[in-house]
């Protein structure tokens, strides 16, 4: 199981080296690392849900950025590795 939220990424690759802040939405492993974050995006099926999104956003607000040294990205392979290092058969 994973977890995600709305955190502020400076995403420096996207923007050749420089300084380039986006909202995005970020994936956690079990020990709380980010692994990884997708591309923005907004919806939602309802207006309430659309006033969760935007709660969330506000929080991310309120948290430092991340860089992109912060995150432990996951390794997609045949063999895959739990979070421990352990191989999945």
């Amino acid at each position: 199981m994973f977890t995600w939220n709305y955190r502020v990424v400076n995403d420096r690759r996207g923007n050749g080296g420089e300084d380039w802040y986006v909202l995005q939405e970020v994936v956690y492993n079990k020990k709380g690392e980010p692994t990884g974050y997708s591309t923005p995006c907004l919806g939602s099926e309802d207006m309430e849900g659309m006033h969760e999104v935007w709660e969330m956003m506000q929080h991310a607000m309120e948290l430092p950025p991340l860089q992109e040294e912060d995150f432990n990205f996951i390794r997609v392979s045949d063999d895959e590795e739990d979070d421990d290092g352990n191989q999945s058969d």
